[in-house]
Order: C-alpha cells, then sequence, then structure tokens
C-alpha cells in the first residue's frame, strides 16, 4: 500500500509523491492520469498554459508556497531545461507542447525536484 491516501487518492500528498517516485509503474499511472486532466480537449499533448496549471496544482496539493517554490516546479522550464517539445506549429502540434510520452518523463523528474530528490 502507498502512503498518503495510495495512488487512487484525488489529492497528491509528498508522501505519496515520495512513495511514487519508488514505484515506475505507479509513477507512470499518476502522470498519466495528470496528463489526462490537463489535456481536457483530447488534442493528445500539453501546451505551456496546461503544463503550467498542472505545475500549479502540484505545488498547491505539495503544501508548497510561494513563487520560488513554484519555480521550481515550472514543466515548461523543465521541458525547456530537458530539451522537449520544440515543435514547430506546422508539425501537427503547438510549439513547446508535450504529448503523453514526454509528460510522463517530465512529470517525473519535476516530482523529484518537489521533493527534494536528487534525479
Amino acid at each position: 500500500d502507498l502512503p498518503g491516501g495510495g495512488v487512487f487518492a484525488d489529492i497528491l500528498t509528498r508522501e505519496l509523491a515520495e512513495a511514487l517516485l519508488e514505484e515506475p509503474g505507479w509513477l507512470r499511472y499518476r502522470a498519466q492520469s495528470y496528463f489526462f486532466k490537463a489535456d481536457h480537449n483530447a488534442s493528445g499533448s500539453v501546451d505551456k498554459l496546461k503544463a503550467r496549471r498542472v505545475s500549479s496544482r502540484l505545488a498547491t496539493e505539495l503544501g508548497l508556497s510561494g513563487s520560488q517554490s513554484f519555480a521550481e516546479l515550472d514543466m515548461v522550464q523543465e521541458m525547456k531545461r530537458r530539451g522537449y517539445a520544440q515543435g514547430e506549429p506546422g508539425e501537427g502540434r503547438p510549439p513547446w507542447s508535450l504529448d503523453e510520452s514526454a509528460f510522463v518523463r517530465c512529470f517525473g523528474w519535476t516530482l523529484s525536484r518537489a521533493v527534494g530528490r536528487p534525479e
């Protein structure tokens, strides 16, 4: 059993976040659930605006406060830092967007930073 209400809990606690980082299958599941919530129009990608909403939600759920905490969880900055989502508008998706696979990886990195774990 995972702490913090388990993987199906509505709110992601710090304890659950730490446990998910030790369970790749459940981490992927949880990341996918955030992806599908963020991709509310089923476009198959999460753009900058949607990624910032995910970052904001993570910061709130994990009890982080202040702009510094949000900046540390900013998935858009993580996307840029990792070299993801540099597509052009003519490639079928908006620039600076993540498909599901890239989002799952970025979610894991972001969660690691949120709980202060080395990547």
